[in-house]
């Protein structure tokens, strides 16, 4: 039974709102309880009332003081940032959300990519001529001493990437094993890393050397990523296999190094980071040309005839690997874990003009890599200058990402300056093109024109 307290409470609740919502509070709770919350229920009301009345229409009226001025802008900024608020949600409402993700593309994605590359690859194949002229390409090149200073390789821009360029997939596999279809025996591996990983399944680590691709602004445009050891070893168990067209041919790789962790203020990433690098190359420990090692004979690698490499795979990178040495003559890495050690030889940019992580070329360098449109871009003075200065040196070049050469710009820095590896895009661009540049080559590899042999 309720005190005497409660139920004048609860009477005093019937008065002030009735028995019906006195009943109903009471069923919450005892009389006092509810009576005090109507209280602050009451008191609120009346201050919330009192501000919108009373207290803000005061402030905008005469006279004009000080805490009037202050309050104005607040209200001022705060109906500005309502303002906006609604704006950017009526936008967002408006447009198809974009994510950009650096994740992996869902399998429907990659199995269209896979796709529409074997169907570029049916469709280089009735080339014009390439079987018949590879074949007899190839007859010759038995028959004659080939300098590799002298060879053209028909060289992939990526590799294991399948395209598109904008929302592209990787795919270690096929993205191999269709490269080497159309007759690719050289591949650049554009090595680069993120620094956050915000899906831990579909994102590398960070610091992960893994091949990316990205746009002219450094913008990860690829949809997933290739894990370096995967791709090595799809490319080993591939290269040789006697149902791939050259497969006694020698492969070319370049490790091309997008990016590395600083070396002086991040040493331990660096290190790490190289170190990875190394050991993914493990894979293909088989088919190195071991007696190249270390780039003990980088100055005479370029002069040998390019059969002398059947069944091998060359490694040549962009970055000083001196470092990775001194660790391991430290032993604080072990030679398997020392990239130099795997290195058969080093190409560098000619000045501070930035190329990646390239490094400068010290004066003995025997390779250079070169910016495409720095070439296509001189007169007939300059270009006659260069090849006075370069005539003897294997040339590489470097295009941006999202660009794709014509088939005249091609022709121009293969048959006039001479450049040794052109990477190109045989899936992402046009098939006219694509058809075109691959007749140009006739083969896997291409001879330069007599006049610039050396």
């Amino acid at each position: 039974m309720s005190s005497i307290y409660e139920q004048s409470m609860y009477a005093q609740q019937q008065r002030a709102y009735g028995p019906v919502m006195a009943s109903s509070l009471r069923s919450i709770g005892p009389p006092s309880t509810t009576t005090a919350f109507m209280y602050f229920v009451a008191a609120n009301t009346r201050f919330w009332k009192k501000l919108f009345t009373h207290t803000i229409p005061d402030m905008f009226k005469k006279p004009l003081t000080p805490i009037k001025v202050i309050v104005r802008l607040i209200a001022a900024f705060v109906v500005v940032m309502l303002f906006i608020t609604i704006i950017n949600l009526v936008k967002s409402l408006a447009t198809p959300k974009v994510v950009v993700s650096e994740s992996f593309a869902n399998k429907v994605n990659i199995q269209a990519a896979i796709n529409k590359a074997e169907q570029r690859v049916n469709q280089l194949s009735g080339t014009e001529g390439f079987q018949e002229q590879q074949q007899q390409q190839q007859q010759q090149q038995m028959q004659q001493t080939n300098k590799l200073l002298n060879i053209q390789p028909m060289t992939v821009k990526q590799a294991a990437f399948l395209g598109p360029l904008k929302k592209g997939a990787f795919d270690e596999n096929n993205g191999i094993a269709q490269q080497l279809k159309i007759g690719i025996r050289s591949f650049f591996f554009n090595i680069d890393y993120n620094t956050k990983q915000s899906d831990t399944t579909n994102q590398p680590v960070p610091y992960e050397p893994v091949l990316l691709y990205k746009d002219n602004s450094g913008t990860v445009m690829s949809m997933n990523f290739a894990r370096l050891e995967d791709t090595f070893k799809f490319l080993g168990e591939y290269a040789f296999n006697d149902r791939m067209m050259n497969h006694n041919d020698p492969v070319i790789v370049y490790l091309h190094f997008v990016r590395t962790p600083d070396r002086m203020n991040e040493t331990d990433k660096y290190i790490q980071y190289i170190k990875k690098v190394s050991t993914s190359l493990n894979i293909l420990n088989g088919y190195l040309a071991k007696e190249y090692y270390r780039s003990l004979k980088e100055s005479d690698i370029f002069t040998q005839d390019i059969h002398t490499f059947d069944g091998k795979i060359l490694l040549g990178t962009n970055i000083d690997t001196g470092y990775s040495k001194q660790l391991n003559a430290e032993n604080k890495l072990t030679l398997m874990e020392d990239l130099d050690f795997k290195i058969n030889f080093h190409y560098y940019k000619e000045d501070s003009y930035g190329i990646d992580a390239t490094a400068i070329a010290p004066p003995t360098a025997n390779a250079y890599i070169v910016k495409a449109m720095k070439l296509l871009n001189m007169s007939n003075q300059e270009r006659n200058d260069w090849l006075d200065t370069h005539r003897n040196k294997f040339i590489m070049i470097k295009d941006e990402p999202m660009n794709i050469l014509n088939t005249a710009q091609v022709t121009i820095l293969l048959n006039t300056f001479g450049v040794n590896v052109l990477p190109y895009d045989y899936f992402n661009s046009t098939l006219e093109d694509a058809k075109a540049v691959k007749k140009l080559y006739s083969g896997s590899w291409k001879m330069k024109p007599d006049i610039l042999k050396i």
